[in-house]
């Protein structure tokens, strides 16, 4: 990412720090002049545990899934007669359940924050720090990013809380030329959030198959995981990642996956050096810039395919990261397999992860 001069850096805080103080009062109003207005509905997600009130200027609609939107999260709202735009301003709620023993809840939350930053800073999502704020009856914190796109920017406010061993986050995401367009209302939804019974899954563990008709693979993975399909975005270039995690998260890193992505191979490279060659120029890079440590690359077969398996170690500030690439090359085609596991939860995860890629298949 490109450094941002000092001013950007003092409005984008500051921006924050207005978001904290209209929120702050606007919760103690909406507070004290609760009414039964005729116009507000109420949004109760039974998925995500959260419920919210609105005016009728704004909608819910359910969002169903589809072979890209593989996570159930109940209803979507958003505001009605909107411009037309390249993306369409929404307001979502999510949320998974935690266990902190190894964690308490203020440590997970800050740490699970700072994490947040980390990752958006990897996909290019320029935000500054996050604030308190009181949200769902407990302390939480608001964090604001932007996302500059080739066709529009997008603006975001994400407010994260924990309760009851489960972590809710509440997403008003808006192209940033209309994001202000709604700041008020949404600080008006935002007051009044509160927790209602989540719907009760099933807890027997079983096998689940994901099978991708348009790249023609399979995996399997066991249902106390959780599969997601959504767009991953790099420079002039958009493509698909599969990503396989647990359902309930024992720390706030949340590092733990398998992931699937299928990019088209650098052939134009390859005149020059060798698949594995260009793998070892990166894995280079990587320890250079990184510091990233890495085993010699291994020649294996998937599902009568030959492929390239990296394995690199990475030092963070709390924990470390092992992380294994494997390529097949199938045509013109590059399909990455992707697994990540911290030396946190390597005892509990280990199994679980190597059996899901043992799955792996070409249909």
């Amino acid at each position: 990412m490109k450094e941002k001069t000092k001013d950007k850096k003092e409005s984008s805080i500051g921006s924050i720090v207005v978001w904290v103080i209209i929120i702050a009062i606007s919760f103690t109003y909406c507070s004290q002049n609760q009414t039964t207005n005729q116009d507000i509905s109420v949004y109760d997600n039974e998925v995500t545990g959260i419920s919210l009130e609105y005016h009728s200027d704004w909608t819910s609609e359910r969002l169903e899934l589809t072979d890209v939107t593989t996570v159930d999260v109940g209803s979507v709202l958003y505001p009605k007669n909107q411009p037309a735009t390249n993306f369409r301003a929404n307001l979502m709620t999510t949320s998974f359940e935690i266990d902190t023993s190894l964690f308490g809840e203020d440590l997970f939350l800050k740490e699970y924050m700072n994490q947040k930053l980390f990752a958006y800073s990897l996909i290019e999502f320029y935000s500054t720090n996050y604030s308190k704020v009181d949200i769902l009856g407990t302390k939480g914190y608001i964090l604001k990013n932007k996302k500059v796109y080739a066709d529009h920017t997008t603006m975001q406010v994400v407010v994260s809380a924990i309760k009851d061993n489960r972590l809710y986050e509440i997403v008003f995401s808006a192209e940033e030329k209309y994001f202000d367009t709604y700041a008020n209302e949404v600080v008006a939804i935002l007051s009044t959030a509160k927790i209602i019974p989540i719907k009760k899954e099933d807890t027997t563990i079983k096998a689940n198959t994901y099978v991708n008709n348009k790249e023609g693979y399979s995996i399997s993975y066991p249902s106390n995981w959780i599969l997601t399909d959504v767009p991953y975005y790099v420079v002039n270039e958009t493509f698909q990642m599969v990503g396989i995690s647990p359902k309930i998260a024992f720390t706030p890193y949340k590092v733990e996956s398998v992931t699937i992505s299928v990019l088209d191979s650098p052939a134009e490279l390859f005149s020059i050096l060798s698949f594995k060659e260009f793998l070892e120029v990166g894995l280079k890079a990587g320890k250079d810039a990184y510091g990233e440590d890495y085993t010699p690359i291994e020649e294996i077969y998937v599902s009568g395919f030959k492929a390239y398996k990296t394995t690199v170690t990475i030092k963070r500030d709390k924990y470390t990261l092992k992380q294994t690439s494997t390529h097949i090359l199938v045509g013109k085609k590059d399909y990455i397999i992707g697994t990540f596991l911290s030396d946190l939860l390597s005892p509990k995860y280990s199994a679980d992860i190597e059996q899901m890629v043992r799955t792996f298949r070409f249909t």
